[in-house]
């Protein structure tokens, strides 16, 4: 990839650059009429976005393309790509040695408020709103009245960089995980709050797990030096070596004077301190292909009021830590998915003793849910993995996305033999 990359023009690698997204997806859709909600999730790898893909049913509308990230991928030349007009004027600018941002448009930009303050500014007349994920995840009172007011909705998330650079590999994965879910929640809630169109994009991708042997790390060029990160240095002159790539910022499709250069492989520039397992910045597919997904509701997504779970058991107790019950989803035909996710979990003093083990059909082994099919009566197998074994439980049919309690089956005694 490396190899072809210095050999063929930066904008001709891909169909599709990352300075084009809020043009050919952002401005178009609004130009349509069409509400809109624009997340930018700091560090969302392609394989990511795919997986959180893979979260939705038969709901919604969604398509992923892959793009090409602008170089440097960092956050403040990543964030600043996904602006309006950055495909028309982009630069790296220095306010001192050590201050620097990215011009777009003749905007000075470096922080998130800068970059809001930007978008607000182009959105005009257009009712404009910014909050960050977790707001929509359980939205209040007063942002669902302020996401159904505005046309654009700006969310931001930099969770995923935040793991990676502050937790270790096993837990940051498992945080990560965590964050799709909360990601599909909240994109399931703009959608049941009338926005039209959603467009998820990240800033750059990232390298992740492997620590470096002594042997892949380089030393920086020296020079003049603007900023130094494992994976590229920006600045001007330095040393040159048979292990870095060399870059004008013209070379690389922006406007300014500084010179930037990016070990080759997955080699790494020693950088005093920080984490030594998560970098990004250079030139990788793991670090420059970006994810672009849409999604659009098929109608008006149905609100939990609008279901109903019959939740039946074949016996008054349970007398075996393997049981099964049986679930029938039924809703208003005027709304009505032809299928929903549910989680089943088995509860007892407010903890999760167990969980659905498996399903007639339509049984998810990656998340623990089932999925239901309208009218359709379907039986699921639960396990109690408690001890010592509770005196009653409860069964909890909980919906996945918002986390509502679907139906409910209180005080179901226990009574199994040892």
């Amino acid at each position: 990839f490396q190899s072809g990359f210095v050999k063929e023009e930066y904008h001709e690698l891909w169909n599709v650059h990352q300075t084009d997204i809020f043009e050919n997806w952002i401005e178009k859709s609004l130009k349509n009429g069409e509400k809109i909600a624009y997340i930018l999730v700091d560090a969302l790898r392609y394989e990511m976005a795919a997986k959180l893909k893979s979260l939705f049913g038969g709901e919604t509308e969604i398509k992923l393309t892959a793009t090409v990230g602008q170089l440097p991928g960092i956050t403040i030349v990543g964030m600043a790509a996904l602006m309006p007009k950055a495909n028309q004027f982009m630069a790296i600018t220095a306010k001192s040695k050590s201050k620097w941002g990215v011009t777009v448009n003749q905007t000075y930009l470096e922080t998130r408020g800068d970059r809001v303050q930007y978008l607000k500014a182009w959105a005009g007349e257009r009712p404009f709103y910014q909050l960050k994920l977790e707001k929509i995840v359980n939205p209040s009172k007063s942002v669902r009245e302020k996401i159904k007011n505005a046309q654009l909705i700006l969310v931001t998330s930099q969770e995923i960089d935040q793991l990676g650079e502050d937790m270790g590999s096993g837990f940051a994965r498992a945080m990560m995980n965590e964050l799709l879910r909360n990601l599909r929640k909240g994109i399931s809630e703009l959608l049941r709050l009338g926005v039209e169109h959603i467009v998820v994009t990240s800033d750059h991708g990232y390298l992740f797990g492997l620590e470096m042997d002594p042997g892949e790390k380089v030393d920086a060029p020296g020079g003049e030096t603007l900023s130094l990160h494992r994976r590229v240095w920006i600045g001007w002159g330095g040393k040159s070596h048979p292990s870095y790539l060399r870059f004008s910022e013209n070379e690389i499709g922006l406007s300014g004077d500084f010179e930037l250069v990016f070990p080759k492989g997955i080699a790494a520039f020693k950088v005093a301190g920080g984490n030594e397992i998560y970098f990004h910045g250079g030139i990788s597919l793991q670090e420059m292909i970006l994810p672009v997904l849409t999604i659009k509701g098929k109608g008006r997504l149905q609100k939990e009021s609008e279901i109903q779970i019959h939740l039946e058991m074949g016996q008054k107790e349970i007398t075996n830590r393997l049981f099964i019950i049986r679930l029938q989803y039924e809703a208003a035909e005027l709304f009505s998915l032809r299928q929903k996710r549910m989680k089943v979990v088995l509860i007892s003093n407010g903890e999760t003793i167990g969980q659905t083990l498996a399903a007639e059909s339509g049984f998810d082994e990656r998340t623990g849910e089932v999925v239901m099919d309208i009218n359709k009566s379907n039986a699921i197998t639960l396990a109690i993995r408690k001890e010592p074994l509770p005196k009653e439980i409860e069964i909890r049919v909980v919906d996945p996305e918002s986390g509502a309690v679907l139906a409910s089956k209180k005080g179901v005694p226990v009574n199994i033999l040892i």
